[in-house]
């Protein structure tokens, strides 16, 4: 029971990285500074729960939106419907709600997600943010992500395939684990695993119990 939940607390990251040195990049563009601010202001201020993340979301003006809206959404939200029906025989749960909102110009769509899982996990819970451009053609700068982490970059994968950073749990923000930053192109063997293309940058944060 453990592995299993172990396993979907794996699939809630969505993907893993691979060690290796991360590339030296120019400094973040207006648009990968715009980026990883909207994504503090929706998903750090209330990261300790799942209403306040709501709350945070639609004060950063979020709107919530439906699975037909884009495509690939479609696909992340039947990906986290598979991960939610899991849960269930682990006697834990999962909901999640979709926001669109156009940054720089550009369209873009914003999970979060509550998972309990379960008595396996000692009915550990966890919030999670994901904000995602389908239609990214290059990956967000990672020291944009760096500068609001407060932390370098622990591990990375970069080729022709790929695009993906990983950053430790931040010092400054308590309880948030792993922060993962990847850019998949259009055509990447990591597509099916991923279940979309372009950008997408997300955390974890473990919601403590009372």
């Amino acid at each position: 029971m453990q592995q299993r939940a172990a396993q979907l607390m794996g699939a809630l990251t969505a993907l893993g990285v691979v060690l290796g040195a991360a590339p030296v990049l120019a400094a973040p563009s207006a648009y990968d500074t715009a980026f990883v601010a909207a994504f503090a202001d929706a998903c750090i201020p209330g990261r300790l729960s799942y209403e306040a993340t709501e709350a945070a979301v639609a004060k950063a003006g979020w709107v919530a939106t439906e699975s037909s809206a884009d495509p690939q959404l479609g696909i992340v939200e039947k990906l986290t419907d598979d991960v939610a029906r899991k849960l269930v025989p682990l006697k834990g749960r999962m909901v999640y709600a979709a926001y669109a909102k156009t940054i720089e110009g550009l369209p873009h769509f914003l999970v979060i997600s509550f998972a309990d899982l379960g008595p396996a996990a000692a009915n550990e819970s966890i919030v999670g943010c994901f904000l995602y451009n389908f239609d990214a053609v290059a990956s967000v700068d990672p020291e944009a992500v760096t500068a609001l982490m407060g932390a370098p970059v622990a591990e990375s994968q970069v080729d022709t395939d790929i695009a993906s950073y990983l950053w430790a749990a931040s010092p400054t923000l308590p309880g948030t684990r792993e922060t993962y930053l990847t850019f998949v192109p259009e055509v990447s063997q990591y597509k099916e695993q991923t279940g979309f293309s372009g950008q997408v940058l997300q955390f974890n944060t473990t919601v403590p119990h009372t």
